[in-house]
């Protein structure tokens, strides 16, 4: 710095003033460097790339203060005089980058879309990959999901294509194309297995699996996330679906043994109360083989009644329950009982069900009149009955 200033007492040389500036900028000097960034970039004896350094340092300083927008017109107002087509693509480059962190995603796009196709390859890989972000953020998703693809095919080497192929399988997903979405998040975590996303990444493949109906596959995906990663914090999520995917596959057995572990071992989770749902279901399902299973399955619904935060329509189900178990457990006069309390806390509240609770409460009726006619107590039922169709709760309880 000093012998710098040495020669500039001399002649004010523009790449003498320019090592000054950056000089200057690493002591953190930076209202001095950007004093001297500005007189290099506009000496009208400077070299087209002392300026250009000059212009493009000192946006960088400005940015870095969080003065965004002083950045984009220091920019701005070198790219008349950036005769060079690299000095004016790194321009457009830098100004769309700050656009984009700014959220300011049209202008951002504008200037990617300039240098896509820049004669300098990392210019336009860079601004092909970040146009399919700005694209995204716009909301035109087809065109982002059609540059993505060009973007993974040009540049399958980038250190950006992980990024990219994660996109598209979340893309997939968002359109509901989940048969691709499952491969894409499959495929990711093939290929990246030290990701740290692989983790999400197939526990996505899974979910996505599910929603395709694919209940085999999304059982092996989470098999697949558990072996690569047994510490995953997801895990539980991803242990939750595949026991739900059992059950679609009526493979009752191991899905009460897999949920009976994960209300053990995760009694706050979100699912907590379904869980145990899911539990009393696949005991009650499993009871034939072993009807000991009965009270188990009514001690997970009454787990689960518990935890439903003021859901009439999950009170309604489970309470519902708990009442066939107690059919099959032989107790026809506490299972009458559980129904008739059921149906007296939805007269008190008749508007609050949706189509799926009147189900539920539909049912409770057809049970609760089988066990009221074999006890010979039709009449009792009669008057509830009646009673449910003046308040409107179901139109026709029959």
């Amino acid at each position: 710095e000093t012998l710098c200033r040495e020669l500039l007492a001399e002649r004010r040389d523009p790449a003498i003033l320019l090592r000054l500036a950056r000089s200057l900028e690493a002591s953190g000097d930076a209202e001095a460097a950007r004093k001297a960034y500005a007189e290099t970039r506009d000496a009208p004896d400077a070299d087209e790339d002392d300026a250009f350094v000059a212009a493009t340092r000192l946006a960088a300083l400005l940015a870095r203060q969080g003065r965004a927008q002083e950045a984009i017109a220091e920019l701005t107002r070198f790219l008349p005089r950036a005769a060079d087509p690299a000095h004016r693509d790194a321009l457009l480059l830098e100004r769309g980058r700050t656009y984009y962190g700014l959220g300011q995603m049209d202008r951002a796009r504008d200037d990617f879309a300039a240098v896509a196709d820049s004669a300098t390859p990392a210019f336009a890989a860079q601004a092909r990959f970040f146009r399919v972000l700005c694209l995204y953020g716009l909301g035109d998703d087809e065109a982002a999901r059609r540059f993505a693809q060009e973007y993974v095919a040009a540049y399958p080497d980038s250190p950006r294509i992980p990024d990219m192929v994660l996109w598209l399988a979340k893309s997939d997903f968002n359109r509901g194309d989940y048969a691709a979405a499952a491969e894409g998040f499959r495929a990711f975590a093939e290929r990246w297995p030290n990701e740290p996303r692989v983790p999400t990444a197939l526990y996505l493949a899974a979910r996505a699996a599910y929603q395709d109906q694919d209940h085999a596959r999304a059982v092996e995906l989470v098999a697949a996330l558990a072996q690569a990663a047994p510490q995953a914090p997801n895990l539980p999520d991803a242990r939750f679906l595949q026991a739900e995917a059992l059950m679609e596959l009526a493979r009752h057995g191991e899905a009460a043994e897999l949920l009976d572990d994960l209300v053990r071992r995760s009694p706050n989770a979100p699912w907590i109360g379904p869980a145990h749902g899911r539990l009393g279901d696949c005991l009650f399902i499993t009871a034939t083989d072993d009807p000991e299973r009965y009270a188990r399955a009514l001690e997970a619904y009454r787990e689960a009644l518990a935890r439903i935060d003021r859901d009439p329509d999950a009170d309604a189900c489970y309470a519902y329950k708990i009442g066939r178990v107690y059919e099959k457990q032989g107790r026809p006069d506490d299972a009458a009982e559980q129904y008739a309390r059921l149906i007296y806390r939805a007269l008190a509240r008749p508007t609050l069900y949706s189509d799926e609770g009147r189900d539920w409460l539909r049912k409770t009726l057809t049970r609760l009149r089988a066990i009221e006619g074999a006890r010979g107590n039709l009449a009792g039922y009669e008057t509830l009955r009646r009673r449910v169709g003046r308040a409107g709760l179901l139109p026709d309880p029959d």
